[in-house]
């Protein structure tokens, strides 16, 4: 009797609150259709008489027997005009509202203009939830028709929100928000449902839940590109929370990372289609979050999946989505040095993935499958600075990519063989230096005017060198100086030839840089206090020579 009783106070409430909200959204109405019918009165006023313009009575000043004045009664004098100076008005710059304002500001516009609306929504998802739990918990039914009386009733709302969407049946002062908002209830309930049996009542399986919930999130997203952006959040946030509400205990790194892979998959395809950047805002925080979960989980055997998962992320999430399915070039063109670093949210997206990859490279043991994610993250970033000249910038984080790949290497080994220099990192720098500044040369060859390729054909071979100079024990450094004094000399060379082809500015004075740091490095290895000081001012002055001779103007 007293559930009885309970249910009873419930559904007043209901009933009340309903009633309430009721008699305010039809006082907003008949506001507002009061304001349409003065705005259509005066639009038929202006139609019928479209060349009169209000204005007030003038007041008659003069007696009424009063002669009209002509203009020939007055003085000439009296009609000379005024000269009228003109002052130019100030400028005032205007700031223009940043993008973030702006999404603030739509967000606001919206639930200002339809918060009825969606307090509707949740209130009706609530009123599902709460109602299958009393009806578990008081034993009116069984568990098993409770939860099938809920689902019912979600999926009631969302065919009702699909058939007012599909006979366009548009609510007047609501911008037929009204079917996004029932859909949005009845997913709400579904998914409370498919959670509530699973935990508090252990009706379905871990792995039944897991797809249930997935299944119900999906749906969700797919249907938000007919019905708006707010039922596609529910959707996107839905989908990626099932890995928190339900636990298969498997523990695979593999399954988790494949979810995740098709949910974004799904979330871009939405958010694509809706053109929400709000969207794509939280499909990259859902998407970030999983990857560096799977971080904190993944073992030695692990190391290929997450390191596939970061660069298909690159992939889908930076590179399809500027250049196309088809990996079109954008565009070749120079750009400075603010606009290769003002570029959101690609650089920003890059950094969230290869930070921390390098970052876990660090902190594991060295072996050959970071070598491989490593080599192939170096690959991807060179190939895609080659289909977006807004990209050069990624060409220094190939370089410090291969530093670190570098840096990481432990050495296990003796250095009584005096081949070392061509193994291990020793080996693996010398080949990723010559690669680096072959590519800088010949691409810097082709677009004269993008300094990043310059730069990186100056400073690749320097930067690893030293890097192996810094690594190498004193004892070993007799067996590798020869090799490095004579492949920076080479460099060096090469880079000074370069500079008496018709170049840029920028391009000679990038190259003499580099070939002003590899020699430096080279008589840094061999000599020493005094010796060292003299053979850097003898350089100082061989370069300031050649300048002089091939007419090389310093920027």
């Amino acid at each position: 009797m007293d559930e009885l009783i309970g249910l009873a106070i419930i559904i007043s409430i209901a009933i009340v609150a309903g009633g309430v909200c009721g008699l305010v959204a039809l006082v907003q109405l008949n506001g507002l259709k009061q304001e349409i019918a003065v705005l259509k009165f005066k639009l038929s006023q202006y139609e019928l008489n479209p060349n009169t313009v209000p204005s007030k009575s003038p007041v008659n000043t003069q007696p009424d027997n009063a002669k009209p004045l002509n203009r020939a009664d007055i003085p000439a004098s009296d009609y000379k005009p005024a000269s009228i100076k003109h002052t130019p008005l100030p400028k005032v710059a205007i700031k223009k509202p940043s993008s973030i304002e702006l999404l603030f500001k739509q967000l606001r516009a919206g639930f200002e203009q339809n918060w009825m609306t969606w307090i509707g929504a949740i209130a009706l998802a609530l009123g599902g939830v709460f109602l299958a739990k009393y009806s578990l918990e008081a034993g009116l039914l069984s568990p098993a028709m409770r939860l099938s009386a809920g689902g019912l009733f979600g999926i009631g709302l969302i065919a009702a929100a699909y058939y007012l969407h599909y006979k366009r049946i548009v609510f007047e002062g609501f911008n037929n928000y009204i079917p996004a908002a029932l859909a949005s209830g009845g997913f709400m309930t579904c998914f409370a449902l498919m959670f509530l049996a699973y935990n508090s009542f252990t009706m379905l399986s871990a792995e039944w839940a897991f797809i249930g919930l997935a299944v119900i999130a999906l749906c969700a997203s797919a249907m938000a590109i007919k019905l708006g952006p707010l039922l596609a959040v529910i959707g996107i946030i839905g989908a990626y929370s099932v890995p928190i509400w339900v636990n298969t205990g498997s523990g695979q790194l593999f399954s988790l990372l494949i979810y995740v892979a098709l949910v974004s998959v799904a979330a871009a395809v939405v958010a694509h289609k809706v053109q929400r950047v709000w969207l794509w805002y939280l499909l990259w925080v859902g998407h970030i979050g999983w990857y560096l979960v799977g971080l904190t989980l993944f073992n030695y055997d692990t190391v290929w999946l997450i390191g596939a998962y970061a660069l298909l992320s690159i992939l889908g999430l930076i590179a399809i989505a500027r250049l196309g399915l088809g990996f079109n070039t954008l565009e070749v063109r120079p750009h400075s040095f603010k606009r290769l670093v003002n570029l959101f949210p690609d650089h920003g997206l890059l950094l969230a993935f290869m930070a921390p990859l390098m970052i876990a490279m660090l902190l594991s043991l060295f072996n050959l499958q970071w070598q491989i994610v490593a080599l192939l993250s170096i690959a991807l970033l060179l190939f895609l600075v080659l289909k977006n000249s807004r990209w050069d910038a990624w060409q220094g984080v190939s370089l410090v990519i291969a530093l670190l790949l570098v840096i990481s290497a432990k050495q296990t080994y003796a250095f009584d063989d005096a081949l070392f220099i061509f193994k291990n990192e020793y080996g693996l720098g010398l080949l990723l230096a010559l690669g680096l500044s072959g590519y800088g040369l010949y691409f810097g060859n082709k677009y004269p005017k993008r300094l990043a390729f310059h730069l990186l054909a100056s400073l690749s071979v320097f930067a690893l060198v030293g890097t192996l100079y810094a690594m190498i024990p004193n004892t070993a450094l007799a067996t590798a100086y020869p090799l490095w004094a004579v492949l920076l000399c080479l460099m060096s060379a090469v880079l000074i030839k370069f500079t008496q082809n018709n170049t840029t500015l920028w391009q000679r004075f990038s190259y003499w840089v580099g070939a002003n740091a590899n020699i430096t490095l080279a008589i840094t290895m061999l000599l020493s206090d005094s010796g060292l000081t003299i053979a850097l001012a003898v350089q100082v002055l061989l370069l300031s020579l050649l300048i002089k001779k091939y007419s090389v103007a310093m920027p």
